[in-house]
């Protein structure tokens, strides 16, 4: 029950402060900048497989 108390607690003065603060409408152009999404583009690479065949012991192999 103690748990359940300390837990409602904590919710409700987060719960406060966000009333307080001000709900603001979640914005992908603030939570996600350009440069993040810059550097999350994929990179166009080619796999080299016989480097992989010839590890001693590659992750899938024999």
């Amino acid at each position: 029950m103690k748990n359940f108390v300390v837990t409602l607690a904590i919710f409700l003065s987060v719960l406060l402060l966000w009333a307080i603060i001000g709900m603001k409408r979640s914005d992908r152009s603030f939570l996600l900048p350009s440069t993040v999404l810059d550097r999350a583009t994929p990179l166009n690479v080619n796999i080299d497989v016989d480097f992989i065949k010839s590890l001693k012991d590659p992750a899938y192999g024999k």
